[in-house]
């Protein structure tokens, strides 16, 4: 349709802003049983520990469920917060974590930071576990295109901009 505008943005996918902060993959809740032993069958070892760092119960109970599922030799620990996970790890090693995005006091965004800052905890695979967009603040775009038939004078641009800016807000 050559006098429809159309609209173009580029939203990065969920794991790369898990990648860039330092876990090795991104899941969403619900998590399958699929997904999960996909997760654990990319590691060259065995995974013989994982915690499990989730403010929900429930989340924990299926998230280990789960693993028992697709290995029962598996040693799960669950611990309901940030700073619980942090000290968990320094008290004992783990080959993966499982880590909530979305909690109170020390999210996991913060989770990772501070395994980033402590030589100790930097190489623990981490895999982000969340029903939220994996960011702190809602996924946004840097760049934002508009083009129609054989293109925009600047004129229509601007009138582009602003009807979907007020439809936006």
């Amino acid at each position: 349709f050559p006098t429809t505008p159309v609209i173009g943005c580029c939203y990065p996918p969920k794991i790369s802003r898990a990648k860039e902060a330092g876990a090795v993959d991104y899941l969403t809740k619900p998590v399958t049983r699929a997904a999960l032993a996909r997760v654990l069958g990319t590691f060259e070892q065995p995974v013989r520990r994982v915690l499990i760092a989730d403010d929900d119960p429930d989340a924990c109970t299926l998230l280990t469920l789960l693993i028992h599922a697709i290995n029962q030799s598996i040693d799960v620990t669950t611990v309901g917060g940030g700073e619980q996970a942090l000290a968990a790890m320094r008290a004992q090693p783990y080959d993966l974590v499982l880590l909530d995005v979305v909690m109170p006091e020390t999210d996991g965004w913060q989770v990772l930071a501070a395994m980033q800052e402590d030589k100790a905890l930097r190489d623990i695979a981490v895999v982000m576990v969340s029903a939220q967009d994996p960011g702190d603040h809602p996924m946004a775009s840097r760049m934002m295109g508009y083009t129609m038939g054989e293109g925009l004078s600047p004129r229509r641009f601007l009138e582009c901009a602003s009807i979907f800016s007020a439809l936006m807000l």
